[in-house]
């Protein structure tokens, strides 16, 4: 007698059905690489070393001693050691240092190396103020993806929040959020966050990321009411109210969870708008401060040296447009898996 497969969870289900999208599943990988770089970008790029003995000491991380200017916050008092100085050229017996793989800052100057095309020293070549193309662009996945994730993160809690109360409740409440949606999406978004961007005294990264955030949630907040909306009159809703729950409890306890689908796959898309966003804020100058290394920082330094300055324009738009690519591609291979009926 056979013994029948056991059931597999929803989890599985989705999980086998995004694997099938071979095309998905290899942007997923990419997206772990960009991962990868965010977390480890002052180690793969930094004129510190990572690791090294001097004089009879370990120093793991270097550059970590070094007080490092991060979107606008200072951390020079927290990680300022007293005992720590190096001497340059002053090596004894023994000494050694370990440097990253792309020994350079991303602003480290060096107008002696202005404007070199791609070598083996410099593997993406150098800008107008020979600063390493490839630092650059590495500390700027760092600047890019954390713009994509933290705005991200900000207009979903809003628009989930908004959505849910729309959906539950309706009536009033339903009619002043919708109003408020109706008001947000009349306004053109990038001329909206070039508006604001520029009336604010000073360019920051996180400025940049919650004005994103505060200016993306009418999505978010569209699909998490209409899935209230399709969800609310269900047996285990009316069970929950019956039983005496508090609307809290029941809003997002048991209604919110089985209403994430679209949620997570507008998120997905979100990032990608997030970081073209960002991107092109930094190309027209309304972004990241001209000292934070950026890829749209980049693209705009260089529309006056074309065309001898080509890698200047090819590197960076080639990372943007293959981030925000991968990134449809996952969110599209999620839309798919958790609602197959999508691909007809």
């Amino acid at each position: 007698m056979s013994q029948m497969a056991p059931a597999r969870s929803y989890r599985q289900i989705v999980a086998s059905q995004f694997k099938r999208n071979k095309l998905a599943v290899f942007s997923l990988h990419i997206i772990f690489i960009l991962l990868f770089i965010f977390i480890f970008a002052d180690f793969l790029a930094n004129d510190k070393p990572i690791a090294m003995k001097y004089h009879g000491k370990m120093y793991f991380p270097v550059f970590r001693e070094y007080a490092v200017d991060w979107f606008g916050i200072n951390w020079q008092d927290q990680f300022k050691s007293q005992q720590f100085k190096i001497l340059e050229h002053s090596y004894e017996e023994g000494d050694w240092a370990i440097y990253p793989v792309i020994p350079y800052s991303p602003n480290e100057y060096n107008l002696e190396a202005k404007l070199h095309p791609p070598s083996s020293i410099h593997l993406f070549g150098t800008d107008e103020l020979g600063r390493d193309v490839m630092s650059q662009m590495i500390h700027g996945a760092r600047v890019s993806l954390l713009v994509g994730f933290v705005a991200v993160a900000i207009y979903v809690f809003i628009g989930i929040i908004l959505g849910a109360l729309a959906g539950f409740y309706g009536g009033l409440i339903d009619i002043i959020i919708q109003r408020m949606i109706e008001i947000m999406i009349t306004f053109p978004r990038m001329f909206l966050i070039i508006t604001i961007v520029a009336v604010m005294e000073t360019q920051s990264i996180i400025n940049i990321m919650v004005i994103l955030g505060l200016t993306g949630w009418t999505g978010v907040a569209r699909f998490t009411r209409g899935e209230f909306l399709k969800v609310k009159n269900e047996d285990y809703v009316v069970a929950a109210k019956a039983l005496g729950y508090k609307d809290f409890r029941t809003i997002f306890r048991h209604v919110l969870p089985n209403t994430l689908t679209p949620v997570l796959v507008t998120a997905t898309f979100g990032v990608a708008a997030a970081i073209l966003i960002e991107s092109g804020l930094s190309f027209l100058g309304f972004g990241a401060p001209p000292e934070q290394a950026t890829w749209g920082s980049l693209l705009s330094s260089a529309r006056d040296m074309l065309p001898s300055g080509w890698w200047l324009t090819t590197f960076p738009g080639l990372a943007i447009f293959i981030t925000v690519t991968v990134y449809n591609l996952v969110g599209e291979g999620l839309r798919d898996a958790l609602d197959p009926r999508l691909k007809q």
